[in-house]
């Protein structure tokens, strides 16, 4: 295992160095290259994006309990790495929380759901990758939280990346 880190890690160096055609590690190094995790990129741009957009996005712990509804919440990430003799690609899968504290408005849900794949539907390119949303899945359901039954929406988007 540990040598499949190593030869992984290696492979993502030397795809650093044929991107910005330089020979050696300290050439890459005095260009102040900043190679982040594919998942990581991914999470970055839809998380900026959708604040863009001007919705209240939170990641990271679960939101307070004085936050005011609808809100969206960037969830977990998984990232599936493939490498050949020349290229690193792989699938990237980010789960997307929406919530809603009032049951009626199931509308208002489903619109930002709409809004959010739109969104990544139209991610592109990142810093050093480029993208394609290959799927969505979608779910909207009640949850009973602290008496009060809200609405919860969960959007599951896989992104394929090169």
């Amino acid at each position: 295992m540990i040598l499949q880190v190593k030869y992984l890690l290696n492979k993502m160096l030397i795809f650093k160095m044929q991107r910005f055609k330089v020979n050696n590690f300290s050439d890459l190094a005095v260009r102040k290259v900043i190679w982040m995790d594919p998942q990581n990129e991914l999470f970055k741009e839809l998380f900026t994006k959708l604040k863009e957009k001007g919705y209240k996005v939170y990641d990271g712990a679960f939101p307070s309990d004085d936050i005011s509804y609808p809100f969206v919440h960037m969830a977990d990430s998984r990232q599936v790495d493939g490498v050949n003799k020349s290229s690193i690609f792989g699938t990237v899968y980010q789960t997307i929380h929406v919530w809603h504290d009032n049951f009626s408005e199931r509308q208002s849900v489903s619109e930002i759901l709409i809004g959010i794949k739109n969104t990544a539907v139209n991610i592109k390119n990142t810093g050093d990758l480029s993208w394609y949303l290959r799927s969505t899945e979608q779910r909207v359901l009640a949850q009973d939280i602290k008496e009060q039954t809200i609405l919860h929406g969960v959007l599951d988007l896989e992104f394929r990346f090169s």
